[in-house]
């Protein structure tokens, strides 16, 4: 991140050393491809005495006022130098199995980065790119973050699955190479199944059947975009099993010339929910 050899940082703006903010700067330039000297993206050069480097003369002594880091440049900065960083699984309580897609979600945003593999755009720097929020769970089951806040609260949620709420606490920082590594392993449980149905009415023969879909608005992590869709006619109603505690959008598309009609269920009971729907068919202009 600098060298801590022939300049040593400061964060406190101490005459003689180097500003902690404006070396991170200057390494930042490097990993946006500005070399010491030659163009953007070219060989960097090294040392004092290239004068005319691009990068060279971007750090300063002393002074820390007036520069502030993005969250993503402290995610990168951490990255190298972690002090508190979060690991562990999340599976299915009932098989073991990974829950790949679900969740890992920090609720103070910006206390924890996840970040993806080391990328070379351009051929001759490197970049680490960085998600804020929510930490991803991989295939395996497994995630990893850098944390920047402490104590951090979690909750670790799924579609379709009860979420867990943890906290996790670190001791005071111990400094560069002390990286405190909590683990956590969660065990998400599905949700129980309840029933929705829905009757529909029509006042005229022969025009019982209709068009079904059911999106899922919960906007959990892994919430699908539709959970139902019917290619073919349902006469009279349905009967449909679905993840209890969610949050369902019904969409009815009866044939002409009845209306479309729509049904918000807002968290499923577990007990069920039905519907009923008395339909007129709406005016006909010949």
């Amino acid at each position: 991140m600098w060298n801590a050899r022939d300049f040593t940082p400061s964060i406190t703006g101490n005459a003689g050393q180097q500003d902690l903010q404006s070396v991170m700067s200057h390494e930042f330039g490097h990993h946006m491809g500005i070399g010491h000297a030659g163009p953007v993206g070219g060989p960097p050069g090294c040392g004092p005495l290239l004068t005319a480097s691009t990068m060279y003369g971007t750090s300063s002594s002393g002074d820390t006022t007036g520069r502030t880091l993005e969250p993503d440049d402290i995610a990168a900065g951490s990255i190298i130098y972690p002090t508190m960083t979060l690991e562990g699984v999340v599976v299915d309580v009932a098989n073991g199995l990974p829950l790949e897609g679900a969740g890992v979600i920090t609720t103070v945003d910006g206390a924890g980065y996840y970040t993806g593999p080391v990328e070379t755009p351009n051929g001759s720097t490197y970049e680490r790119p960085g998600i804020v929020g929510v930490i991803p769970v991989q295939a395996d089951g497994s995630y990893f973050a850098v944390i920047l806040k402490n104590p951090i609260d979690l909750r670790v949620e799924y579609f379709g699955y009860q979420s867990i709420l943890d906290q996790v606490q670190y001791l005071p920082p111990g400094g560069i190479g002390l990286t405190q590594a909590a683990v956590r392993d969660f065990q998400l449980q599905e949700s129980p199944v309840a029933t929705f149905s829905e009757q529909y009415r029509f006042c005229i023969a022969g025009y019982d059947f209709c068009l079904l879909e059911v999106v899922a608005i919960s906007n959990k992590v892994g919430t699908p975009d539709t959970v139902f869709a019917s290619a073919t006619t349902i006469a009279g109603g349905f009967s449909l099993d679905l993840p209890a505690n969610e949050n369902y959008l019904v969409t009815v598309r009866p044939a002409l010339p009845y209306p479309t009609v729509q049904y918000l269920i807002d968290d499923l009971d577990q007990a069920g929910e039905q519907a009923d729907f008395r339909l007129n068919p709406a005016d006909v202009f010949w």
